[in-house]
């Protein structure tokens, strides 16, 4: 009678590169990093390099925990046409030691603990991390994640900082474990179901908290904005700095409006132009366009000729002598 224990069914892949050569080791994790994950270009930044990664695969998705030194991994257009992967997948990045800084679609995001951050497989991407690091990486296909209508425009949460709060936590923190203590017991299928759910929640309550400080910077932005317009040398830098926000996410808070900082700072300074010439016919146009936040007369009749409505009087077509 064989009393050979049976293959687990969810095996764990493991791959480290103390099993290298010393002069082989850039290769070898290149290559380690291609069966794990995607097919990348890998420039370790330290001499002495070490990386492992413990994977394991399911019907659903795959996880892995990864330890690495300082690197940067970029995947071209390139290596997206000769990858070896057939499916499109979606990255998540749960940090638990270091930080990582992922670059994508003109965006950057850093991953740290405490916080997700979620990369697309099928678009560019750049990878750097500047010391060593430790992550549970998570595998979800773009199809699973895509089916709710939320969901649907990977720019929306890709290359994005997701801070964790509240539930978000709890449900970090059994993917964080889960990753990290792969297992080969019989009955890791029944807990396995829960990650690509708890990661979809995750990833929509993070996304519905991000939209809501999105919409809260906006709204803070044009307060300041109607209070600081008049200033000729304001710059989106200024109210970001008022606000302890990056440009980056000044600008992302007006798009999501539909709308831009620029076009925004114009029409409020164009709205104080046209106040100024209605109550005092008689004043001249360079002092109008002054006190309105306007450069000089010139940028004044630009946005005069750039705005769909435009007021009656001869104040607004023809300029006035000082």
């Amino acid at each position: 009678m064989d009393n050979q224990e049976p293959a687990p069914r969810h095996p764990v892949r493991s791959w480290s590169t103390k099993d290298a050569p010393t002069d082989a080791v850039v290769d070898y994790w290149r290559q380690a990093r291609e069966r794990a994950y995607v097919k990348v270009q890998t420039d370790p930044l330290a001499p002495n390099f070490y990386g492992s990664i413990r994977l394991q695969t399911f019907e659903d998705f795959s996880i892995s925990y990864k330890i690495a030194g300082a690197e940067t991994a970029r995947r071209s257009r390139t290596q997206l046409a000769t990858g070896t992967e057939t499916d499109h997948y979606f990255y998540f990045l749960f940090q638990t030691r270091g930080s990582i800084a992922v670059e994508q679609g003109g965006r950057v995001a850093t991953a740290l603990p405490g916080s997700v951050v979620i990369y697309d497989s099928a678009e560019p991407f750049v990878l750097r991390a500047e010391k060593p690091y430790e992550q549970v990486v998570l595998e979800v296909r773009a199809a699973q994640l895509m089916e709710s209508r939320a969901l649907s425009n990977p720019s929306d949460y890709t290359a994005h900082q997701f801070q964790l709060t509240g539930p978000e936590t709890a449900g970090s923190a059994f993917i964080t474990s889960f990753g990290r203590t792969l297992s080969e017991t019989p009955n890791v299928h029944l807990f396995s179901p829960a990650v690509p759910e708890l990661a979809s929640a995750i990833l929509m309550s993070a996304l519905g908290e991000h939209r809501r400080q999105e919409s809260d910077t906006y709204m803070r932005a044009l307060d300041l904005l109607e209070r600081l317009a008049s200033h000729p040398g304001l710059r989106a830098e200024h109210i970001a700095s008022e606000l302890h926000v990056s440009v980056r996410t000044l600008h992302r808070a007006f798009a999501e409006h539909a709308s831009r900082f620029s076009e925004q700072l114009r029409d409020i300074r164009l709205r104080r132009a046209k106040r100024l010439m209605g109550r005092y016919p008689d004043l001249t146009m360079p002092r109008v366009a002054k006190s309105a936040g306007f450069t000089n007369e010139s940028q004044l009749y630009r946005a005069l000729q750039l705005d769909p409505i435009q007021s009656d009087g001869p104040a607004l077509t023809s300029p006035r002598e000082a």
